[in-house]
């Protein structure tokens, strides 16, 4: 039995691995080293020597304002990448979980966005995604699409790691006081994907679209606090910084960023998967890093050898 992942140099990418370390499946984790998702032919010559019987597509084009500035990237990474990954899993009989965005809503209703609400995105990196997993439900028979959004970790660029370093930097930190959100930690969400695919192997999970987000729903500015607050306990960051609070959609901005993109899900706790709450999680992910700073040179090497 075998599992693929592409995007595996992603922070869910790298939770994934990191949650099937033990598993008995053989586990192929392809980044974009590995695999240009752009490529269809070297593709569709991975998939075919391999054949993976559950795909996790974790590979994405994120750089909003950039997407704004070259489209055709974007919508190559986001768009038609995962429609020629979908037609390999349908022709092959292999099961398809990709990720979507919580951008592809527009943000202007009051309450967190389910299943059923209408998409309606601002930016090119939204409409992309929103073509990426039309395309993966029109084509695939067997295709879970999970939307989700402000992910965080101890893994790459995310707005936690992100907020660490620009207030190791500066006294005072820059935070939208306008966007609401539901942060989701990248580690919950590995998990959860690893139990939709042994589901969906069983059989006991339909083809959809389904919304995975931590709870409960909080401004940027309300995670930002805290944030620091925590890892300030967890020795992280020396001392507290200055929040200045500030609109989502400044001046010079080239994308439109939604005000509110929180998430709730109707549908996985039907089938016992419910919401993480980040607040607790966020500890989690401030521990690891801080366990993580204290290894030296050797024993990192040999953590990542193991």
């Amino acid at each position: 039995m075998t599992w693929m992942i592409t995007g595996a140099g992603g922070q869910v990418g790298q939770c994934l691995q990191q949650q099937l370390r033990e598993s008995r499946r053989r586990i192929i984790a392809l980044s974009h080293n590995a695999l240009d998702m752009t490529n269809d032919k070297l593709m569709t010559r991975v998939l075919n020597a391999s054949k993976p019987q559950v795909v996790f597509n974790c590979a994405a084009y994120t750089h909003l304002d950039k997407a704004e500035q070259e489209p055709e990237r974007a919508w190559s990474v986001n768009a038609h990448a995962p429609s020629a990954l979908a037609r390999w899993c349908n022709d092959n009989d292999a099961w398809l979980i990709h990720l979507s965005s919580d951008y592809v809503f527009s943000g202007w209703m009051a309450d967190a966005y389910s299943e059923s609400a209408l998409p309606c995105p601002l930016s090119e990196y939204g409409r992309s995604k929103l073509a990426g997993e039309q395309a993966v439900m029109e084509t695939c028979a067997k295709a879970i699409v999970i939307r989700t959004g402000w992910l965080f970790s101890q893994f790459g660029k995310n707005p936690l790691n992100d907020l660490l370093t620009n207030a190791r930097k500066s006294h005072k930190v820059d935070v939208a006081s306008d966007a609401y959100v539901s942060p989701t930690p990248a580690v919950a969400l590995a998990e959860v994907m690893v139990q939709i695919a042994n589901l969906a192997e069983q059989g006991r999970i339909p083809r959809g679209r389904y919304h995975f987000a931590g709870t409960p729903t909080a401004s940027t500015y309300l995670f930002a606090s805290e944030a620091l607050r925590q890892a300030h306990k967890f020795g992280l960051i020396d001392e507290y910084c200055c929040l200045v609070p500030k609109p989502i959609n400044q001046a010079g901005s080239r994308a439109t960023r939604p005000h509110n993109s929180a998430l709730i899900s109707q549908k996985l706790p039907e089938l016992g998967i419910y919401p993480p709450d980040w607040r607790i999680e966020l500890s989690a992910s401030l521990e690891a890093m801080k366990a993580r700073q204290g290894l030296d040179d050797s024993e990192l090497c040999q953590a990542f050898a193991s």
